[in-house]
């Protein structure tokens, strides 16, 4: 919770840039996120009924100095395979609200915030693509290790299903059955009545 003191800080900065809809600290990550984070997240996931807990996973210094994965899990006592949810860009474990109740009841769930998003540590990415996403695809591996997870389900939509499948590929022995929630990539084009139409054509 933010004190006093730190409430005036902040409205002192809202005013300050205000005066644009848009700045370069607009969505900049601040000393205040971490705690609106928490407090928003704890009011999203009220409407979960079954019991979860929450924890950080210490994934070692995969690119940081000392990662962590915040983890939200639910019947971790089930024998079952695992379901693992990835989220998709821009999302977080809350993003699961509505669904956690349901695919928890016959099997262990683990929601995580993907390195560089939520509640996860965040570190500087490499700037090259290919290392980037060897870098992601091990800080999933750790993690799973770390939470001592053998073999998942993983669930992920949009970017989650990429770096869900990458894990997959990259070890063999932890792959199930995965299940896309979205789509990834460029939408079918349009049938030609509806290009047609978009176009004003009446051929």
């Amino acid at each position: 919770m933010l004190e006093d003191g730190q409430l005036q800080e902040q409205n002192t900065l809202d005013t300050k840039h205000n005066s644009s809809w848009w700045s370069s600290n607009w969505l900049s990550w601040s000393k205040y996120s971490e705690s609106m984070l928490r407090s928003l997240e704890k009011k999203i996931l009220q409407i979960v009924r079954k019991p979860h807990r929450g924890c950080y996973v210490d994934i070692g210094p995969v690119v940081g100095s000392a990662d962590k994965i915040w983890t939200i899990s639910l019947n971790t006592e089930s024998q079952n395979t695992p379901l693992v949810l990835l989220h998709g860009l821009g999302a977080g474990v809350a993003l699961w609200c509505l669904n956690l109740d349901a695919v928890s009841s016959n099997r262990p769930v683990y929601a995580i915030d993907l390195l560089g998003f939520g509640r996860s540590s965040r570190p500087n990415f490499s700037s090259d693509g290919a290392q980037a996403e060897q870098q992601m695809i091990k800080s999933i591996e750790e993690w799973a290790q770390g939470d001592e997870v053998e073999r998942i389900h993983p669930a992920r939509p949009q970017h989650g299903r990429v770096f869900g499948r990458l894990v997959l590929d990259d070890v063999p022995a932890r792959r199930e059955t995965p299940y896309s929630s979205g789509s990834l990539g460029p939408a079918r084009s349009p049938s030609k009545s509806i290009e047609r139409c978009l176009c004003g054509s009446r051929r």
